[in-house]
């Protein structure tokens, strides 16, 4: 059962969406104006991993914060935090969209022991192509 929830990263609230399950944590965000929503379209609620999204500065029923720090590097540093702070060391990483872009930047040096390389990451193309996520134990 998915829960709502919010984690707090400098001075501002980002909603934050736990898909349940008991699995490895598999944190998957949304493209730009997107939300939880949309990663909710795309990836199944499944006991065997724990389905997180944390929407962005500005995003679905996030703050916004100010503007100038909108941003790959600004997103990918909040899901790192997140990652951290919540014990989800190694996460699973994807997105959807510009959402794909935050695995790879987390899978960079400074990020690379928060990520679960081994277990995979999910990259899917822009809304409306026809791809599927890569999930632990599928095949």
């Amino acid at each position: 059962m998915s829960t709502a929830a919010t984690f707090t990263r400098d001075g501002l609230s980002l909603a934050l969406h736990d898909g349940g399950g008991s699995g490895a944590p598999f944190v998957f965000q949304h493209g730009l104006c997107g939300s939880a929503a949309q990663t909710a379209e795309v990836v199944p609620e499944l006991a065997r991993i724990r389905s997180l999204t944390l929407e962005s500065r500005g995003h679905g029923a996030s703050d916004a914060g100010d503007p100038a720090q909108f941003s790959i590097a600004t997103f990918t540093d909040d899901v790192a935090a997140l990652i951290t702070e919540r014990g989800l060391v190694p996460a699973i990483v994807g997105g959807i969209s510009m959402g794909a872009a935050r695995p790879s930047r987390a899978s960079a040096p400074r990020w690379f022991d928060r990520v679960s390389a081994e277990k995979g990451l999910a990259y899917l193309g822009p809304v409306g192509g026809v791809a599927m996520p890569i999930l632990p134990g599928s095949s």
